[in-house]
């Protein structure tokens, strides 16, 4: 498969999230909404600069504005999913027969409230919008919220949106911050991952070991030679990329049969170990890199 086929079905279409039908489902809506309302996101920082700002040419059609209130809908309805998923299989409650049991789930909420606020901050700032300066053909979730707002009158909705306008450009740079430091780092990796996975049959021929960034050779090996993985360092580039690709969702160990018969081993909690050494191991290693 191309790289382009597999981006498609992969990434685009979430074929394998959808083995899992309703969290798939759920994730469809929130990987689209992310799609979708990147126009959004430039005309909220184009808003702290120009009064009233569309995005460029396309904008103000109304399958767009549509399809951006659809999205924000859909996103809405995701969000509900996963939290019924999660309080499903709570881990304080469900202990290790929860497939989030080791997992950060504070972080997880925290991020499902970011999302929430993403797109409650972006309908009012465009409910408002709609009141301040006419119709929006298509926008039919911002046109509900403004028949909520219109009796505060003209100034009310000014204030709302300015108010709301720089909350939404404000969580949408909290968030970045949290992604960056949190499960949700996939969002930027999980496509390179999908980019470099090795095709068509499973996981190929098996790759040679590496020792100081070359194949070693088992006839004439350096005294000095790891065979196989003693350190984070050890680990190649692809391997660390996996890590950070983990998002902590536990169908790997809902499918381990160590786990399932109450063994301690378990996959998910292999890869969150080493990905948060990694992570903290990451200046030390830049640092030597750097060195040479």
């Amino acid at each position: 498969a191309t790289i382009f086929e597999t981006q498609s079905v992969e990434v685009l279409g979430q074929k394998k999230l959808l083995a899992w039908t309703v969290p798939g489902i759920a994730h469809v809506f929130a990987f689209w909404g992310f799609l979708v309302l990147g126009i959004t996101v430039v005309e909220a920082f184009g808003e702290l600069y120009i009064e009233n700002f569309f995005f460029p040419i396309i904008g103000q059609w109304w399958i767009v504005l549509f399809a951006e209130d659809l999205f924000a809908c859909l996103v809405l309805v995701g969000i509900v999913i996963f939290a019924l998923i999660r309080l499903r299989n709570n881990p304080a409650k469900e202990g290790r027969y929860s497939r989030f049991f080791g997992s950060h789930t504070g972080a997880a909420w925290l991020v499902l409230f970011m999302i929430f606020m993403v797109v409650f901050t972006l309908l009012m700032y465009r409910g408002a919008k709609v009141n301040n300066f006419g119709d929006m053909n298509g926008a039919f979730a911002s046109h509900w919220v403004a028949n909520i707002l219109e009796p505060l009158g003209a100034t009310a909705n000014e204030w709302i949106e300015t108010i709301f306008v720089l909350a939404h450009v404000s969580v949408i740079l909290i968030f970045l911050l949290i992604v960056l430091h949190s499960k949700h780092l996939h969002i930027f990796v999980a496509p390179i991952n999908v980019m470099y996975s090795r095709r068509p049959n499973a996981l190929g021929p098996l790759l040679p070991i590496y020792t100081d960034g070359k194949p070693l050779d088992f006839e004439d090996p350096p005294d000095d030679a790891t065979f196989g993985v003693g350190r984070i360092d050890d680990f190649k580039w692809k391997d660390l990329l996996d890590m950070a690709t983990c998002t902590e969702c536990g169908r790997c160990q809902s499918q381990c049969p160590a786990w399932n018969t109450g063994k301690p081993l378990s996959p998910k909690l292999m890869i969150m170990d080493l990905r948060d050494h990694l992570f903290s191991a990451a200046p030390y290693l830049l640092a030597t890199a750097a060195k040479g």
